[in-house]
């Protein structure tokens, strides 16, 4: 009899977190493919071990490649979720380096939301890639404008000390219909 309650309790409770669920469809994804046309203050570094191409960073301020996403009219007026994850690495314990998503008003130039993601938050070990992954909700409005850009790059800290090295940065960016 306890057995029959516990079901239906844990059944209900299902279909009531079921029924919250914000769902999201994706409208792009995009991974930072590094294009040494397109350097800023970065380098293209390949690692022996996996014998793929990353980015490395050890100029202070230093920040790199963009993925850059044009938010058309149709998704204005929608919420925004913006994904962004990927792995890291870092030679100092304090670091102050960033993945930072940008969202701007293309009508104005103007920068709406600058959304830095603290990787100091995500490493386990230094000088060890690292995972890391974090979302932005953009709310149907903001202040009244409308965004037309989402840009979203690597940053190097303050520190003279430091080398950052980013690899395998992708944005997803999706809408709530």
């Amino acid at each position: 009899m306890r057995k029959s309650y516990f079901f239906v309790i844990f059944l209900l409770a299902l279909i009531v977190l079921m029924s919250c669920d914000e769902s999201y469809v994706t409208i792009n994804q995009e991974r930072l493919v590094p294009d040494k046309k397109k350097f800023i203050d970065d380098n293209l570094l390949r690692d022996s071990s996996s014998h793929s191409n990353y980015l490395s960073y050890s100029k202070p301020g230093a920040h790199g490649q963009e993925l850059v996403f044009k938010v058309k009219e149709l998704y204005k007026s929608k919420k925004i979720r913006i994904v962004v994850c990927g792995k890291f690495r870092t030679n100092n314990i304090y670091s102050k380096s960033t993945i930072t998503t940008a969202v701007l008003s293309g009508n104005e130039n103007k920068v709406l939301i600058w959304k830095p993601i603290f990787l100091k938050y995500a490493y386990k070990e230094i000088n060890k890639w690292s995972w890391y992954k974090d979302s932005i909700d953009l709310n149907e409005t903001f202040d009244g404008k409308e965004y037309n850009y989402i840009n979203t790059f690597a940053v190097l800290g303050d520190v003279n000390f430091e080398k950052f090295d980013v690899d395998s940065l992708s944005v997803t960016i999706k809408y709530k219909p």
